[in-house]
């Protein structure tokens, strides 16, 4: 899921405290902020949670599960006085919510970053082997892709899967269907179907699967017709 940040720190009052920059974790991705100087005591940090597909586009058509934020937390030397709203917070697709963080600063002075961690609620994960992506026509069957595929990917996720189709296919070839070996399913193809081949050089697809709720270990075969 995408996430924009932008950041605001409001000042408060006392001796100043220099943050060298901001940086922000969410799913283990960090997002950098730039820093400023506040003063003793409390200030505001503002930061805009937007839960947008930037790589992942085609799925928006898809009913999704919002993203939850379930904690909020700031390194030391700093102190987390509150968050508004408060977590858990779960933000639809599409949608944005800005957090008011308000944080209180060290009573010495300090220059240094400041990091904020957005919890999620843990998510099982499955390992997925997929050792070869095997293309079968009418013409036969064909490796795609024997580079291997091996992650630890949350269940039922998807991923991408290009593939050159003159691996089994020619020029002038037409696809109106797709069929994925189980357990895999079909989350959508690009260009979407039907699919014909104009380009005489080259016409690579993309297959977006759905993975299993479990691990497996196996090839992928996809089926065109």
């Amino acid at each position: 899921m995408g996430l924009n940040l932008l950041g605001k720190l409001g000042m408060g009052k006392g001796e100043k405290v220099r943050i060298t920059n901001v940086n922000v974790y969410w799913k283990g991705r960090a997002h950098a902020l730039k820093g400023m100087e506040v003063k003793k005591g409390s200030f505001n940090l503002e930061i805009p949670f937007s839960n947008k597909s930037e790589d992942l586009s085609f799925l928006k058509s898809a009913k999704e599960p919002p993203e939850t934020i379930s904690s909020i937390e700031v390194s030391s030397p700093f102190r987390l006085i509150g968050v508004s709203p408060q977590t858990p917070v779960s933000v639809e697709k599409g949608k944005s919510v800005t957090f008011i963080i308000s944080i209180e600063s060290p009573d010495y002075a300090y220059n240094g970053p400041l990091t904020v961690k957005f919890g999620s609620p843990a998510v099982p994960t499955i390992h997925l082997e997929i050792p070869k992506v095997i293309l079968i026509t009418s013409k036969g069957q064909n490796v795609a892709d024997d580079t291997g595929i091996v992650k630890n990917i949350e269940k039922g996720s998807t991923i991408e899967i290009p593939v050159q189709l003159y691996k089994g296919l020619s020029y002038g070839d037409s696809i109106s269907s797709v069929q994925l070996s189980p357990p895999f399913k079909l989350a959508r193809t690009d260009p979407q179907l039907p699919i014909k081949i104009d380009d005489k050089n080259s016409y690579i697809a993309r297959f977006y699967v759905t993975v299993p709720d479990f691990s497996y270990v196996g090839n992928l075969e996809i089926t065109l017709s």
